[in-house]
């Protein structure tokens, strides 16, 4: 919204044709919820060190991707910051934080809870779309991809809160997996809608330094559970390095290297084309932008598991009870410190 300027409440979406790279505050806000679901996954996964474990979290953790994604480029194209999008932010970041307090055992007794959370995500993102439908008319073929593949996936959302195990599970997987193709499907149009390169990368950016910040966050808490007993200065030493290393590599190497890309392609696009293309943002150069997308999906995902791995270790340093859990940043009663941490 631009500042001192006096703008209508609500106000019909429209195509972005020149987007400032700049990630919104309620973008920020909205990411803390994905932050959130990742942590307790990680926790998950470190109570669970089995390759069961590691499936449950690599497939949720899919999940809460495509989510992610899925608001990304909606925001991408058709952000107005009026009140209708913020409430719908607002009520999708609450469907998302309500995955996070189910993902601990979201293929267990937590089951129905992650999925209706989800849905109320997947139904709030269908809305969105339906409104860019009626007031973007020049949008509507690509919309309509969006509108098919949304719709698909939250029916089997819908339908598995009332298959039993693990049927349910299945319709996640083909759920998330229309998911992932609906973006592939918009970008194969000859009509597609341009995608705003400049603003993805800051995005992905964010939330990989929320989740690395996270991931120094469990070091350190388990550093002071522990009580500073050597073996878990060692480790939290060890969590700190390798969160730094995860940083130095995406930011130094893969986000410049794939800004350096995107550079390229746009340079050629308009060799190509004579610079008849006003807008820097092309379509052409999505494909380039789906490149850098799964970079920060790897880096998310070894940010996660840096975090859990910490976790593990200072757990074995201190043998707990094999069935007795923790929450996360908490130390099981009778250990060197009971003491829970400050998140």
């Amino acid at each position: 919204m631009t500042r001192g300027a006096v703008q209508p409440l609500v106000r019909p979406p429209r195509l972005h044709l020149g987007r400032a790279g700049s990630a919104s505050r309620l973008e920020l806000f909205f990411d803390l919820a994905y932050v959130l679901v990742v942590l307790e996954l990680a926790h998950s996964l470190y109570t669970d060190l089995s390759w069961h474990g590691l499936l449950v979290m690599a497939g949720l953790f899919t999940a809460i991707w495509f989510s992610w994604m899925g608001f990304t480029l909606y925001a991408n194209r058709f952000d107005t910051d009026d009140l209708v999008f913020r409430l719908a932010k607002l009520g999708a970041t609450a469907a998302i934080a309500g995955c996070a307090a189910s993902a601990s055992d979201a293929v267990g007794k937590y089951a129905v809870p992650f999925a209706v959370s989800y849905l109320v995500g997947r139904l709030v993102l269908l809305g969105l779309y339906a409104r860019a439908w009626r007031h973007v008319a020049q949008a509507r073929p690509t919309i309509n991809v969006y509108l098919l593949c949304i719709g698909v996936s939250t029916v089997l959302w819908a339908v598995s809160v009332a298959v039993p195990a693990p049927g349910r599970y299945w319709l996640w997987a083909v759920a998330v997996l229309i998911d992932a193709v609906g973006p592939v499907l918009a970008t194969l149009r000859d009509d597609r809608l341009p995608l705003h390169i400049e603003h993805l990368p800051e995005r992905f950016g964010l939330l990989v330094i929320l989740v690395l910040g996270e991931a120094v966050g469990g070091a350190a808490r388990g550093t002071h559970d522990a009580s500073w007993a050597a073996p878990s200065v060692a480790v939290g030493i060890a969590g700190l390095l390798l969160a730094a290393s995860l940083w130095w590599a995406y930011f130094d190497v893969a986000a410049t290297s794939g800004a350096n890309k995107l550079e390229e392609t746009a340079e050629e696009d308009g060799e190509e084309d004579g610079d008849d293309d006003p807008d820097p943002t092309t379509s052409r150069r999505t494909p380039t932008s789906a490149t850098t997308s799964s970079s920060s999906a790897t880096s998310r995902w070894r940010s996660a598991w840096s975090w859990s791995a910490s976790g593990s270790r200072v757990w074995r340093c201190t043998r707990r009870p094999p069935g007795r859990r923790s929450r996360p940043g908490s130390w099981p009663a009778g250990s060197p410190s009971s003491t829970p941490a400050t998140r």
